[in-house]
């Protein structure tokens, strides 16, 4: 009787660790994946804002590229996208947030 407990016990036990290993692994997931977005954005918000001085540069135009409005509206974008809400018209508000935004700021 008392080896049918002990393997009772450690039966419960190894399932006990298996499910924290399983949701210590699907935390450490869920904290990667937050990662990598916020990685992706400041990625995206960069290489935009290079091209938009580029665009300057070749064009001889003066003006400010407005990193924080693009990291505003890549969040907002990828966003959307993680949410499975972006479409043509979900984007095209976002594209007139960024517009308003840096109209905003070439008025101050």
């Amino acid at each position: 009787m008392q080896d049918l407990e002990a393997a009772k016990l450690v039966l419960s036990g190894a399932i006990v660790g298996a499910l924290a290993g399983l949701l210590g692994s699907v935390v450490l997931t869920f904290i990667a994946s937050r990662a990598e977005s916020k990685r992706q954005l400041l990625q995206l918000a960069f290489q935009s804002g290079m091209k938009h001085l580029e665009l300057q540069v070749q064009a001889k135009t003066t003006g400010t590229a407005y990193p924080l409005i693009t990291v505003e509206h890549h969040a907002e974008v990828l966003k959307l996208i993680r949410d499975r809400k972006l479409t043509p018209e979900s984007y095209k508000g976002a594209i007139g947030k960024l517009e308003s935004l840096m109209k905003a700021g070439e008025e101050s």
